[in-house]
């Protein structure tokens, strides 16, 4: 059966993954293989749960956080699942990427390949690819960041201008980037224990706890607040939820930067990890495994953090001016209309900046 009214939007969704970017730092769920068990296995119950109740792929639609997540990336991604050529659909009949045949099932997220615009509820399944009779569909390079600027109907979501749900999810990914970052640097550390210590508290997470809501919740609720407000007063409703998409960029890059920066200082921890299996299994009999060879270097990776973030803020700041251009006719409006969000994304540059310029906390690293 279709899943209930309540259920088909992105709001249980960013709930969810509030909750998640919530408990991952004041929980220190990246130091638990208990906690990290228990959520895989929950991911499962829930998939299984959501999906044998309600059919359309529902669970990856509407529920699974880590899908949302990777769906507002996917607004910059320079790959999209496409059709060859729009004649071939027109002349289609069947559409078997839709419905599906004996070949394959078609799209379970109900993205009509002619009406499909970007990847948003696209989960790169391919099942399409596979179900059309007449070799039309494929993963197709596009232009990045088009999804920003382009306000067409798309298939199953409709007009991203027209949805809240959307904007606000990206707001969350956005400056979940920034706050999960943040958390991880040394004066924040610092700044954290001393207002607990000033509060008598014994545990400096009730004040992690705040922090990360404050950023991840509060701040896109008042910036979605003030992205209708600025567009009533230049006439133009819709025009504050795509305001908000433009800050993607910018995100997406500070998510791309600080992972870099983990996977590039610390890919060598891999080497104490696979000779401590080898030793538990019992094929290999030394001493235990050196740990303090795992981590160390990514100094030189700051280059690479600022150069990515750049190219961030850049991409947003111009997705801004062409998301502004296409609504208001006259330039020094238009400019207007952008500004308070231009100083958004600056500002959201600004703090990941000054991240890159801290102290890193190495977590479960024995450092040279």
């Amino acid at each position: 059966m279709l899943p209930p009214p309540w259920l088909r939007s992105k709001w249980f969704a960013i709930v969810l993954l509030v909750g998640f970017l919530w408990a991952y730092e004041t929980f220190d769920l990246w130091d638990s293989p208990w906690w990290t068990a228990w959520l895989i296995l929950a991911y499962f119950v829930g998939a299984l749960t959501v999906d044998t109740l309600f059919k359309g792929a529902s669970f990856c639609k509407y529920v699974c956080p880590i899908g949302q997540f990777h769906f507002v990336q996917s607004l910059v991604s320079p790959l999209e699942v496409s059709i060859r050529r729009p004649d071939a659909c027109a002349n289609c009949r069947t559409h078997d990427c839709l419905r599906g045949n004996e070949r394959a099932r078609g799209c379970e997220l109900d993205l009509f390949l002619p009406r499909k615009v970007g990847n948003l509820d696209c989960t790169f399944c391919l099942d399409c690819v596979h179900a059309c009779p007449h070799d039309n569909v494929g993963i197709m390079a596009r232009v990045p960041a088009r999804d920003l600027v382009w306000d067409a109907p798309r298939a199953s979501i409709g007009r991203l201008s027209r949805r809240t749900d959307v904007a606000v999810l990206a707001l969350v990914v956005v400056f979940g980037g920034f706050a999960g970052a943040a958390a991880m640097v040394a004066p924040v550390r610092t700044w954290q224990e001393a207002v607990a210590g000033r509060l008598g508290l014994a545990s400096s997470k009730p004040i992690m706890s705040v922090m990360l809501l404050a950023v991840i919740v509060v701040a896109p609720i008042v910036f979605a607040w003030l992205a209708d407000v600025s567009a009533r007063a230049i006439g133009a409703r819709e025009l504050g939820r795509r305001f908000a998409l433009t800050l993607v960029p910018v995100g997406v890059t500070m998510w791309v930067a600080h992972l870099l920066f983990h996977l590039l200082s610390g890919w060598d921890s891999v080497l104490p990890v696979v000779q401590r299996a080898l030793v538990d299994v019992g094929w290999v009999r030394s001493a235990s495994p050196d740990w303090a060879a795992a981590g160390g270097g990514g100094a030189q990776l700051l280059g690479i953090e600022i150069l990515l973030l750049d190219a961030g803020l850049l991409v947003s700041l111009y997705a801004m001016w062409r998301t502004a251009r296409a609504s208001v006719p006259r330039p020094i409006t238009a400019l207007g209309a952008m500004l308070p969000w231009a100083g958004v994304a600056v500002g959201l540059y600004c703090a990941g900046i000054w991240t890159f310029l801290q102290p890193m906390q190495m977590r479960g690293m024995m450092m040279r």
